[in-house]
């Protein structure tokens, strides 16, 4: 399993790529983690605050014991600490119901309105640049 996180300056997000992660079992889980994390942490030190991503779910996958520890644990960690914003893409149709299904779950159990406004939401396109579009049009309404 590889997890590559890198900052684009161009574009001003951190773009997350995934080789062949598949999370089906606790040592996956756990691994996938660590390593995600931790490259999170390197771009959180380099921005110096929290930053937006772009998450390509090409080459993600899950079993369903981890599709909802996914979603309470693990993401609501990366949009508390590292995302400013969060658009995912791919054609990864399991995988892209996964992350709508937690993220609207994350929303309607946990409804504040900052959380309403920040549109934490599916967020999922077909392309980066359908992702990265949206990007700014979120960030903008943030402020």
């Amino acid at each position: 399993m590889e997890v590559r996180v890198t900052w684009d300056d161009s574009k001003a997000v951190a773009i997350v790529n995934y080789i062949d992660a598949k999370i089906h079992s606790e040592v996956h889980y756990n691994e996938w983690k660590q390593k995600l994390l931790s490259r999170f942490d390197q771009v959180l030190d380099q921005v110096g605050q929290k930053f937006p991503l772009i998450v390509c779910i090409d080459q993600l996958s899950f079993s369903s014991e981890f599709e909802s520890r996914y979603g309470k644990e693990l993401a609501p960690m990366v949009a508390q600490k590292y995302a400013s914003a969060i658009a995912r893409y791919g054609k990864n149709v399991p995988t892209k119901m996964v992350v709508s299904n937690q993220a609207v779950q994350r929303i309607l159990e946990h409804a504040s309105p900052e959380s309403l406004r920040k549109e934490y939401g599916a967020n999922v396109f077909q392309t980066q640049d359908d992702a990265l579009v949206f990007i700014p049009a979120i960030t903008n309404n943030n402020r």
